[in-house]
């Protein structure tokens, strides 16, 4: 059943939003190929969706008009953040990039190159670094990395600040997801090895890890 604000999957390359108390489903239909990602801006008034056309959308939760899109990457599109004050975007790609765009403009501002398929892309709370995962690609195993931000697009480099490797138990298995923890100290992950492993951002030291499946 749908909830307001909720979201369901109508058709691969499609969406239903429900906006508001009435329970009316919007659809939403901009994609060419399957959508892969989906993420509300913290104010919930846009959602942002990406897909394997390469494409990231963006689109008002209050009437289903798509707002617009944002283009530059040569592949499939796996992840996507906004950040807190709905002013960046970030999106990770098959084509080894993880980029920030104006979310206003559509502007891109930066393209951060990876070794592999990002697989997984995520703001601090106060959006002055970002995490990212890259998949196990060829001699690469799956690596966590942490990159500055800045206004100031002059003073940002493509180098992370650091890189973790071997952040699965095995180096042929991926990890889907990395989500900071409120405090920005810490970073969680997550993917095939069934197992969510905590970093300390600072150190790249594994502080534990749960087995959860």
């Amino acid at each position: 059943p749908l909830r307001p604000g909720g979201v369901s999957r109508a058709s691969p390359r499609s969406l239903c939003v429900c906006p508001g108390e009435i329970m009316r489903p919007i659809a939403l239909k901009g994609h060419e190929r399957a959508i892969t990602f989906l993420k509300y801006n913290r104010d919930g008034d846009l959602l942002f969706t990406s897909a394997k056309d390469g494409v990231v959308c963006a689109w008002y939760t209050h009437s289903g008009e798509r707002l617009g899109t944002y283009e530059g990457h040569r592949g499939a599109v796996w992840t996507i953040d906004v950040s807190s004050d709905s002013q960046w975007l970030l999106s990770g790609a098959a084509d080894k990039y993880a980029r920030l765009w104006e979310v206003e403009t559509g502007k891109e501002l930066f393209a951060f190159e990876s070794n592999a398929t990002v697989r997984s892309v995520n703001f601090t709370s106060t959006n002055r670094r970002f995490c990212s995962v890259s998949d196990a690609e060829h001699k690469f195993a799956p690596a966590l990395h942490i990159d500055k931000l800045d206004r100031d697009v002059t003073q940002m480099s493509p180098r992370p600040l650091r890189s973790i490797q071997g952040i699965s138990a095995s180096a042929s298995q991926r990890v889907y997801s990395a989500l900071w923890t409120p405090d920005d100290h810490h970073i969680l992950t997550c993917g095939e090895d069934s197992f969510i492993n905590v970093w300390d951002a600072e150190t790249g030291e594994r502080e534990y890890r749960i087995e959860a499946h």
